[in-house]
């Protein structure tokens, strides 16, 4: 048996329904004649598939052909609808944004779950990013679920893909891509999750952040993901397939340069290349031999290169789309801001410190609210609408500091916790809590630091799908949950300068509806 035939049996004994049963993430297309018919395709629901009995779903087989017979490209922004696939929340937002402002209407699926449901979204959205919640996952497991997001994305519709990896190499970076360029077919998974607006770049291989190889830098110490490794190649052949490299030599050279190797490689086997870069320019180059070459080519990166990709495409300025206007400061007051933040990272911890002095800073007694749970919930909540009725800003923190962070840590030692399992148990709590400020009208605008801390948010309050609307700071989108009047921003943990949250409060309170008759009591 060849490999494909053993991926085929790994998958079927996970779980995978027969090829005329389709793929558990995809439910059964609209399959009536007639007027139904003609309305499903309005709504912009996808036509039968041919030979496939009624009531059942197309097996991942049937729309892997339908969707190579298209002719499209693996990522190509004129397809009917784009599926981005990232392994946390920030990730899928952050490049959900790029392609929001190449003039694509975009939205992000804060969770996803392999139960069966279709990914609803209406004929206009142009783009769907989906947070698979893969980044804490065992690898197997993580590809299983990489699978089934891609499986529901093309039941969703979708015809051409991006796979979102993080900058810093946290997660499941082989295994996830090695399971999605088999999932939609591509012959090459080119890897590139350098980005350089950010300090992330790709020199010979090693991922450095600030200069610093990830492991010797602060994600070495990430609570919930630990960074054991640099050297990006070596983490692509963990998967299995056959990995190649294109180093700073040939991507200086431009884009003729990087299709030639890409070529090369691909003739030799190779199935993940990974490629060097430090500019903005040299996304290009890589964007631009990703669109020349005539095979299929699944894309993944930071959203530096979703950036690229679509400047190449011609659907961004070539020098990048700017921030949302800040206009003048408005006149009124304006609902104040909640600031969520379960992240420890180092650059999170400044930006809090930064903030003015009109902010409320309401502390969070670790220790507290693991041992008493809805009674500390009850008086966090209480100092929260204090706060916030009183028109003040108020950030909510779980970590200030290095030596809290180590004394947590200890405690969740002493009741049996790893930090990944403290970590997302109080981002669980933090959910419970800001959707019990939210039920009580008190707040209208979120800020949320660190993927796990946005997802259980998100989840708290039962919103399903973000739709972003703008651009706040680079790679921080400002977004809307579907069905409520809340704005959200979310940003990772490790992005932006010391004043990005001072900003991102500013640029809130500068863009939000004026409440001239707003009493605060």
């Amino acid at each position: 048996m060849g490999q494909a035939g053993r991926d085929r049996e790994r998958v079927r004994a996970q779980g995978e329904p027969d090829r005329h049963r389709g793929p558990p993430g995809v439910q059964p297309l609209d399959r009536s004649a007639g007027s139904e018919a003609r309305d499903a395709h309005h709504r912009g629901e996808q036509p039968a598939p041919a030979g496939q009995p009624p009531g059942k779903r197309p097996s991942p087989r049937w729309l892997r052909r339908r969707w190579r017979r298209s002719g499209a490209a693996v990522l190509n922004l004129a397809a009917r609808r784009i599926g981005v696939v990232a392994d946390d929340l920030t990730g899928a937002s952050d490049t959900g944004l790029q392609f929001h402002q190449a003039g694509l209407r975009t939205r992000v699926l804060p969770s996803f779950a392999p139960d069966g449901r279709e990914l609803a979204a209406g004929a206009e959205v142009g783009v769907l990013s989906v947070n698979a919640a893969t980044r804490h996952l065992e690898a197997n497991e993580a590809a299983s679920r990489t699978r089934e997001a891609v499986y529901a994305l093309l039941g969703a519709g979708c015809g051409s893909f991006y796979k979102k990896l993080d900058s810093t190499l946290r997660g499941n970076v082989g295994v996830e891509t090695a399971a999605m360029r088999r999932a939609v077919g591509a012959q090459l998974a080119v890897v590139v999750p350098a980005f350089p607006e950010a300090g992330r770049l790709t020199v010979g291989g090693y991922q450095l952040v600030d200069g610093v190889p990830v492991e010797l830098s602060s994600y070495a110490r990430d609570p919930l993901a630990p960074v054991t490794a640099s050297y990006l190649p070596a983490l692509l052949a963990a998967s299995g397939e056959r990995t190649g490299l294109i180093g700073l030599s040939s991507v200086l050279r431009g884009w003729e340069a990087i299709a030639f190797d890409l070529l090369r490689l691909q003739a030799e086997g190779v199935r993940l290349v990974a490629v060097d870069a430090t500019r903005r320019e040299d996304l290009d180059a890589i964007a631009q031999a990703i669109h020349r070459l005539p095979f299929m080519i699944l894309p993944a990166g930071s959203a530096g290169l979703a950036a690229a990709l679509c400047r190449v495409s011609g659907k961004a300025p070539l020098l990048g789309a700017q921030p949302s206007p800040q206009g003048p400061a408005l006149v009124g007051r304006t609902p104040p801001v909640l600031v969520v933040c379960g992240s420890a990272n180092p650059t999170s911890l400044a930006q809090i410190q930064a903030l003015g002095p009109q902010t409320r800073r309401v502390p969070v007694d670790v220790r507290q609210l693991v041992l008493k749970g809805d009674e500390e919930l009850e008086g966090l909540a209480r100092q929260v609408l204090q706060g916030l009725f009183a028109g003040l800003d108020v950030v909510l923190a779980t970590v200030e500091s290095d030596e809290q962070l180590g004394r947590d840590q200890g405690f969740g030692v002493d009741v049996g916790m790893t930090p990944f399992q403290l970590g997302h148990h109080l981002s669980g709590l933090l959910g419970r809590l800001v959707s019990r400020v939210v039920a009580q009208g008190a707040v209208t605008n979120l800020v949320l630091v660190g993927g796990e801390t946005a997802a259980h948010v998100c989840a708290a309050l039962e919103g399903e799908q973000l739709e972003i609307v703008g651009e706040v700071l680079p790679a921080v989108p400002c977004s809307q949950l579907v069905g409520s009047g809340l704005r959200v921003v979310t940003k990772s943990g490790g992005f932006g300068a010391s004043d990005a949250l001072e900003a991102i409060v500013t640029h809130l309170h500068r863009t939000a509806p004026v409440r001239r008759d707003a009493l605060y009591c």
